[in-house]
């Protein structure tokens, strides 16, 4: 600093002042260009990869298509309409009457015969999963309803000995006692005859009877080509089944039915109903919690496997009344599904992190669910008890996993895809670890994923808390 320290030899007022500011603006220089470059090494360049930025191009490849085609009513092509089920309306008759099974099977017998209904390979192997279930169900179901009937005690008052009111009163407690026993021996009889089903349910029968092995649909999609491409559309958010990526199966399940309803309609190029009660958001679109359209990427895909048919979603309920007109078996199927709505499927918060999670919950006192919170990745517990749906912290303490490669995770600071704040969190530092970041300031939950090269990428398909 050769200038500063001539102004500083002179010694007047002004040279020393003169001297002091050039000093101090060349330190705030060298301030300033430390803090910028250690800002840029904390705050690593986020990097939209091409295919998020153009999804809506890959999701709908022809823009004419809203404007220029036309949709077919479901009234309209019934006649001819493919006929898929989904695992949720096969177990749904578990729910209803004999006559309700009767128009459902006769109705499924008309449609084998036409050649028109169809069962992906994995809901037939849900519906064997979970018919134990529901049979289970509906033993805990009676023993529950008749454990509340009970009489009180008969009261020991002395000093009313001799009314003949005390005496009438004791003789109708002796008989509602007797009743109640009378009750128990029934309940227990008929819950023994339902123990003795086994195999051979009501539901299970009537479906034997209409269901040849031609209706059985497998998927003829490789494994190692469903899980890359549906880790691929997962990341991305295309539907169906990434609202139930948490399960331990990563669900494939819902993936796999949509890969087989695709396939149906790539060979027999008709327009298809899906039939499900599934009214998850992934699957359709929803107003006042009821779902009225499926979305728009499954109609624009099947559109394309098929030929330019159309996809329609609906529940059992609609379908019976589609073919079979209002009925007495319409209405009992529509409370079925009401009841499988609002009671099974719930929503509970993560007590480790606040987070609202999807839970399908039996409607049995005590039924229980172990879910993965898709936001902490935390596994914790629900259950069904008298009191409501209760959520607690797993009790039992979880392995501590070996320090793998997989298993390591670094700091890491990326930008909010919705408000561009920055936001931090713990990211596996093996290539493909990905985890939901929320932002403190909008409160947006968004992905963040590590590429291959080792760079944090976070996507711009978040959704806001509510």
């Amino acid at each position: 600093m050769p200038q500063e320290l001539r102004l500083l030899k002179m010694g007047d007022c002004t040279s020393l002042l003169l001297a002091s500011a050039m000093l101090f603006a060349r330190l705030y220089a060298k301030w300033y260009k430390s803090e910028m470059a250690d800002k840029e090494k904390k705050t690593p360049t986020v990097e939209i990869p091409l295919e998020r930025m153009f999804l809506a191009s890959q999701i709908i490849p022809d823009a004419t298509e809203a404007f220029l085609s036309s949709s077919e009513n479901v009234k309209q092509v019934k006649d001819e309409v493919d006929v898929v089920l989904d695992t949720n309306a096969l177990l749904l008759p578990y729910g209803s009457g004999s006559e309700s099974l009767d128009r459902i099977s006769a109705l499924y017998k008309k449609l084998v015969t036409a050649k028109r209904l169809f069962i992906p390979a994995q809901a037939s192997r849900e519906f064997v999963r979970n018919r134990p279930n529901k049979i289970s169900e509906l033993q805990q179901g009676l023993l529950d309803k008749m454990s509340s009937f009970s009489t009180p005690d008969v009261p020991s008052y002395p000093i009313l000995e001799g009314l003949p009111e005390y005496a009438a009163l004791l003789e109708a407690l002796q008989a509602a006692d007797e009743l109640r026993k009378k009750v128990r021996k029934a309940t227990n009889g008929l819950v023994d005859v339902v123990r003795n089903w086994e195999w051979n349910d009501p539901v299970s029968v009537a479906y034997r009877r209409v269901i040849v092995p031609e209706v059985i649909v497998e998927c003829e999609v490789a494994q190692e080509h469903i899980r890359s491409e549906m880790s691929r559309r997962y990341d991305l958010l295309i539907p169906p089944g990434y609202k139930d990526a948490a399960k331990e199966d990563g669900g494939v399940g819902d993936f796999l039915i949509w890969k087989t309803i695709l396939q149906i309609g790539a060979q027999n190029k008709r327009p298809l109903i899906f039939v499900s009660g599934d009214e998850k958001p992934d699957w359709q679109y929803s107003a006042k919690g009821n779902a009225f359209l499926p979305r728009v990427e499954l109609v624009t895909e099947y559109r394309a496997a098929s030929g330019g048919k159309t996809f329609f979603m609906i529940p059992l309920s609609r379908l019976l009344e589609l073919f079979e007109g209002e009925s007495s078996s319409v209405v009992e199927l529509k409370q079925a599904e009401e009841r499988l709505n609002n009671k099974a499927n719930v929503d509970v918060h993560c007590p480790n992190c606040s987070t609202l999670v999807h839970v399908h919950l039996g409607l049995a006192l005590g039924s229980s669910a172990a879910p993965l919170c898709p936001a902490c990745r935390k596994r914790f517990h629900v259950n069904r008890s008298r009191d409501g749906v209760l959520a607690k912290l797993m009790t039992l303490p979880a392995r501590k996993p070996a320090q793998t490669e997989s298993s390591l995770e670094s700091e890491e600071i990326v930008f909010c895809p919705n408000c561009q704040d920055l936001v931090e969190l713990d990211l596996g530092i093996s290539p493909g670890s990905a985890k939901w970041a929320m932002c403190g300031g909008c409160e947006a939950r968004f992905p963040v994923r590590r590429s291959k090269d080792g760079s944090v990428q976070a996507s711009s398909q978040f959704e806001l808390e509510s």
